[in-house]
């Protein structure tokens, strides 16, 4: 789901870039337009992923320990 959700955002955001010519702009001044573009999102769910995960998880083992207490 974070996969699907997190392309589609990429993808439309760089297509957003590709309309304003930002990516052309890139390619103008030298800069190989896939490394600031791509690795901070790439970097930035390869730590946010697992944080996610743990938090789900210590929310699921919470409010199954409250369940089992019956409160």
């Amino acid at each position: 789901m974070t996969a699907g959700r997190s392309g589609s955002a990429i993808t439309a955001e760089l297509g957003s870039m590709k309309l304003h010519e930002e990516i052309d702009a890139l390619n103008r001044d030298g800069i190989a337009a896939g490394r600031p573009i791509d690795r901070p999102r790439v970097l930035a769910l390869i730590i946010s992923l697992p944080l996610l995960t743990f938090v789900a998880d210590m929310a699921g083992i919470f409010g199954g320990s409250v369940g089992e207490l019956g409160l």
